[in-house]
């Protein structure tokens, strides 16, 4: 009976010890020394994360969910542009939230982050490319109804107007599939209001 006892003393001696799976840094403990903790995953004692290893969770609108590829690039830009970083798609959503709205894409770094585990960051994820592509400032777009349009300049100095059609953007520039050609003076700077045949001036 006592060896019984001891044995029973050692095991539970060894339980007191809790050794993470990997090496890494503690994000955050829930108990304290002497504190009573139950045997389930509900009643975490200690959150461990490995630095190396953070991936960047994007949450992406269910209708843009099947043009996401694995192995695409993307980009992580941290809180006011301060941190820009490369990523790569390591998984698509295998389900959608439970309002059918958004799934969740895991990104992977390419090197060691400098971001902290846990910050708020935008992403941008590549889902199609088109090389050789024409491509203006997505400000210079102009919308009226259905048709888009922008104001380009011709030989004559004068504005006039375009239709375009549209293709992908980054936010910040898009592509035109028909309506402007390589070489066409686009405007995109006070564009907004300006009459057809209106007189312009070519800044340098």
């Amino acid at each position: 009976i006592a060896e019984s006892e001891a044995s029973a003393a050692g095991a539970l001696a060894g339980r007191a010890v809790v050794t993470a799976r990997f090496a890494g840094v503690i994000a955050k403990r829930w108990h304290n020394p002497g504190d009573m903790v139950e045997a389930a995953a509900s009643d975490p004692i200690l959150r461990v994360i490995d630095p190396a290893k953070l991936q960047a969770v994007a949450s992406v609108p269910a209708s843009d969910v099947p043009r996401v590829i694995v192995g695409r690039p993307g980009r992580v830009v941290g809180p006011g542009g301060t941190v820009e970083e490369n990523v790569t798609v390591l998984t698509r959503p295998a389900q959608l939230d439970p309002t059918g709205s958004v799934g969740e894409v895991r990104l992977a770094f390419t090197g060691m982050t400098r971001l902290t585990a846990g910050t708020p960051v935008q992403i941008s994820i590549v889902a199609e490319s088109h090389p050789k592509a024409v491509v203006i400032e997505a400000a210079a777009v102009q919308h009226e109804g259905d048709e888009a349009f922008v104001m380009i300049v011709k030989d004559d100095k004068k504005a006039h107007r375009q239709v375009v059609k549209l293709g992908l953007s980054d936010g910040e520039q898009i592509e035109v599939l028909n309506g402007v050609a390589a070489g066409d003076r686009v405007i995109v700077k006070g564009q907004n209001g300006l009459p057809d045949g209106a007189d312009v001036t070519i800044e340098p």
